[in-house]
Order: C-alpha cells, then structure tokens, then sequence
C-alpha cells in the first residue's frame, strides 16, 4: 500500500493455496477461518516489523476473529484488519469492530461495492479498499458512499499509470497494485533469517 505520491504506507498479507481452484472469499466459512488463522500466526511468528517496515500489516478477516471466537494471541496493535465480503454486520461483529479499534487496530472494509453490510460498517471502520474494477462498475458515487464518514481511501488493483493517474484525480488517499509493487510470495525462512522480506 502507497500514497499517491509513491510513499510506502503499509502492506497487505494475503492467503493463497498452490491447489484451491476458487478464490479464498469463496470458500466456506470455516475454510476462511483457518486461512485468516493461518496469515495471522505467521505474522506474529515473522514479526510486523519484518514484514512491514514501520507501516501497518493488514490481513483479510472474518467474522470469528472480529467476535472473539478464534483461537489467536493477542494481536499487536500495529496489525490492521480488513473486513472482508462474507462478514455480515450483526451486532456482536460490530461491537468487535469498535472494541478493536478501541485497542488501537486500524479497521478497513475490502472489496467496497457498497453492499448494505458494508454500508452499516462504514462509522466505525479506518479505511475504505475500492477494487478499480467495481468503482468503473458502479461509478464514483461508491466512492462518495466510501468517504460518508472520513475514511481513508484505498484503490485497489492499480495496474497501470492510466489507473495511478485516475486515481489522483478522484482523490483517493492510498493505492495498492501490481504497478507499485507485484504481490510477493513470502518465504517464511528469509523472513526468519535476514529480519526482512525485501
């Protein structure tokens, strides 16, 4: 994650499978748990700084961490949490919003579509993530929806100067994509070793 002026911000952990034929938020609930489980311990084992300088590390969660009910260590405060799609706002993942929040996490919905979910969450989130895709789909208005409550703004898959320029001009606060970096596969042992993965 980047400024628009091309200043590192922070980063983004994500799970993949070398097997799994569908992307990870199409997986059913309890397979989602055990990635997010999974991209969570293997921070910790890393260590944020390691893996993201001084910025914050962000990780795709689901609605047993926000609720309390995954089995975790307590979470440094310098590790953000994006909400992603299947996350419904019930009332407890709400109230586990804030309480992380509280704790001094930063919070971010991903993938933003606008969804009514997504919308309840809004107040009580950090950052907003937008997929380029979806804000050529539904047009600037999900970026006015994004800012309702002072969010930071995120443009995700920036693929191009076209893209990075665009998103200059609409404003956004951060941008995250292939342009300013390729997504790295994290070899847990260099890591280890050298205190860094660049």
């Amino acid at each position: 994650m980047f400024t628009v002026g091309g200043a590192r911000y922070g980063c983004e952990l994500l799970y993949r499978s070398a097997v799994a034929t569908t992307p990870v938020d199409e997986w059913p609930a309890d397979e989602q748990d055990r990635a997010t489980r999974h991209v969570v311990l293997t921070a910790l084992r890393c260590g944020l700084e390691a893996l993201g300088g001084h910025g914050p590390v962000f990780v795709n969660a689901t609605r047993t961490l926000f609720v309390g009910e995954m089995d975790l260590p307590p979470l440094p405060a310098g590790m953000g949490l994006e909400v992603v799609e299947s996350v419904r706002a019930e009332p407890d993942v709400v109230a586990g919003v804030r309480a992380l929040r509280d704790a001094g996490h930063l919070v971010a919905i991903d993938d933003f579509s606008g969804l009514p979910d997504q919308l309840v969450l809004l107040p009580d989130v950090d950052l907003v993530k937008i997929d380029l895709r979806d804000l050529r789909a539904h047009g600037a208005g999900l970026l006015d929806a994004a800012r309702r409550y002072g969010a930071t703004t995120v443009a995700e898959r920036v693929e191009t100067p076209d893209d990075l320029a665009w998103c200059r001009t609409l404003g956004f606060d951060l941008v995250q994509g292939n342009l300013l970096e390729p997504a790295l596969v994290l070899d847990v042992g260099r890591v280890r070793s050298s205190g860094s993965h660049r």
